[in-house]
């Protein structure tokens, strides 16, 4: 069963088993993988954007 929007199964956290690494996990039933920090600092301000542009575009068609 999906869950709503709001509540994604999604992991990130330090790798204890790989140090120095970052464990990212996204779904339910899926194999997590490792990047590098560099990489989580990339993807994070990606995600920033994507929020972003999300909430301008909800603001927007409310204001249209």
């Amino acid at each position: 069963m999906n869950k709503p929007p709001d509540q994604p199964a999604i992991h990130i956290a330090a790798n204890a088993a790989r140090p120095g690494l970052v464990l990212v996990a996204i779904g339910s039933g899926t194999d997590p993988f490792s990047v590098s920090p560099e990489f989580a600092n990339e993807l994070a301000g990606q995600l920033l954007d994507a929020a972003t542009a999300a909430r301008d575009a909800e603001t927007y068609a409310r204001d249209a």
